[in-house]
């Protein structure tokens, strides 16, 4: 029993039909953050992020959301060519909560509260630039709402980018090359006015199985495209959900499957949380 899930891809009517009224009566809250346009599918079934938490383990102290498309826009004029603004608004957004550890269903101090993330950056592997600018633009914005508050931050979700792409380097080093080869065609000038940079000292909680490690089995690919980061000042890992063993992983060639009803692999991570500096 996880204390906090963080779910992405989740369909609209399927989180309030079915996932929230079942989670609810297991013991757990739960926020959920629609995707941007409507028009992209019919009502209720437009997909989103969703976080879920244990009511006896914790309390919700704020929520906040992230549409990229609405921080895209509202940057418009920092763009040279309204190609760049265009090529931006793919709908995408985040979900912000800040949850604080609980007693007897009462918040036990600010020194216990963590900052949980997630967020579905766009699929497309021709548009690099736009998966990096979103991530940027997430990143910064978490590094402003948590750094100064010493607000420990797990960051997690569908990131549709591999262990030697441009927006893993950029998290894993706090910053990336402009000569990074994903990075080579912006015709679109979208990362011209882009501070490739952050101050979070974001870990991958799931580096400790290295490469034989994968989150997405299909018949087409196979790789990592989730994460688990978290910053490591107050966070610890202390263990992970291991891999599917490889006869389950293709037992029917790939997933999804009978079995396992996603082609993306669950992660699981347990953190242990020290106290803030004094």
């Amino acid at each position: 029993k996880p204390d906090v899930l963080a779910l992405q891809e989740v369909q609209c009517d399927h989180y309030k039909e079915f996932l929230e009224p079942e989670f609810r009566a297991a013991g757990y809250e739960g926020v959920y953050k629609q995707k941007t346009r409507e028009s992209m599918g019919q009502d209720g079934k437009m997909d989103g992020c969703a976080i879920l938490y244990r009511k006896s383990r914790f309390v919700l102290v704020e929520k906040h959301a992230l549409e990229f498309n609405h921080v895209a826009m509202s940057r418009a004029k920092q763009f040279k060519s309204d190609k760049a603004l265009q090529c931006l608004l793919k709908d995408n957004v985040a979900l912000v909560l800040v949850l604080e550890m609980a007693q007897g269903g009462q918040g036990v101090g600010m020194s216990a509260r963590v900052c949980v993330a997630t967020t579905h950056i766009y699929q497309n592997q021709g548009f690099p630039n736009v998966k990096i600018w979103q991530v940027m633009t997430l990143v910064r914005e978490l590094e402003k709402f948590t750094v100064p508050r010493q607000l420990p931050l797990v960051l997690t979700g569908d990131f549709n980018s591999q262990h030697d792409s441009a927006v893993y380097e950029f998290l894993q080093r706090n910053g990336v090359n402009m000569n990074h080869s994903e990075l080579q065609d912006d015709s679109a000038g979208i990362l011209d006015s882009a501070e490739l940079r952050h101050g979070l000292s974001l870990r991958d909680s799931y580096m400790m199985l290295g490469k034989d490690f994968c989150s997405n089995y299909t018949s087409a690919f196979v790789g990592v495209l989730d994460y688990i980061w978290h910053t490591a000042e107050r966070l610890r890992v202390t263990r992970i959900l291991e891999q599917i063993d490889h006869d389950t992983l293709t037992a029917y060639t790939a997933l999804p499957s009978p079995q396992y009803s996603s082609d993306h692999i669950a992660l699981m991570a347990e953190f242990e949380l020290s106290p803030p500096a004094r």
